[in-house]
């Protein structure tokens, strides 16, 4: 995605070739802004969200949107694929989250109804059946899309550099094999076992962290700040 000239989000989306260094084609993604994209896992299929409130999908060699779902918002600030691209997941400005058929173009589940307070973070368990939010209080949710219920809350928050007030969680990610859930909020990453539901590190920083990713082994995690 491309944010041009310090005026907020912008609206192409950019594919790259990561082995050649070279970018392949690029393309408008949404008018009002495109806020957050996700790619399916293997390639094929990728999903952005925008300030529209629309999640578009988009078939890796085309240049026109397959399919178009409005899915609340105001604005979508977090999008997800799961494994197979089936489904994909949403968290909107409003604090919904939502889990969507992609063929059907369909709600399936509501999991987080509105309420005012965003939720800047969704992912998908690569091996299993979970997914991961967290909300403005720095709780990180895991539900199950097999059983449709809310299996666990991580309630720790996150804590600002200066101490004291509890800070949104800004990014979640599962690990690889989907045995261990990391997530930032303020300076901290946390990280939990997903099968032990219990913290197994937290790293502290000295600036505000706004995304992460792990390494394909799961063993490093990258992240960025600002």
């Amino acid at each position: 995605l491309q944010w041009p000239d310090g005026q907020g989000l912008g609206r192409t989306l950019r594919i790259w070739d990561l082995v050649k260094g070279k970018e392949i084609k690029s393309f408008d993604a949404h008018k009002e802004g495109a806020w957050c994209v996700a790619m399916q896992a293997g390639g094929g299929l990728l999903a952005t969200g925008g300030g529209d409130g629309m999640v578009r999908l988009w078939k890796e060699e085309g240049a026109k949107a397959e399919k178009e779902i409005r899915v609340g918002g105001p604005r979508v600030l977090s999008v997800a694929l799961n494994g197979d691209g089936t489904q994909f997941a949403v968290a909107t400005e409003k604090g919904e989250v939502s889990l969507w058929s992609v063929e059907k173009g369909e709600r399936v589940a509501e999991i987080r109804k509105a309420d005012d307070t965003e939720v800047a973070c969704v992912r998908f368990q690569p091996k299993g059946t979970l997914l991961a939010y967290g909300d403005r209080k720095g709780a990180v949710m895991l539900w199950d899309t097999a059983t449709s219920k809310e299996t666990h809350t991580f309630p720790e928050g996150f804590q600002s550099i200066h101490g004291g007030t509890a800070m949104p969680a800004q990014a979640v990610a599962f690990s690889p094999d989907g045995t261990m859930l990391a997530a930032i909020g303020a300076a901290e990453l946390r990280i939990w076992g997903v099968k032990a539901r219990r913290e197994l590190k937290l790293f502290k920083e000295a600036e505000m962290l706004v995304c992460l990713a792990w390494n394909p082994a799961g063993s490093t995690i990258a992240l960025f700040s600002k």
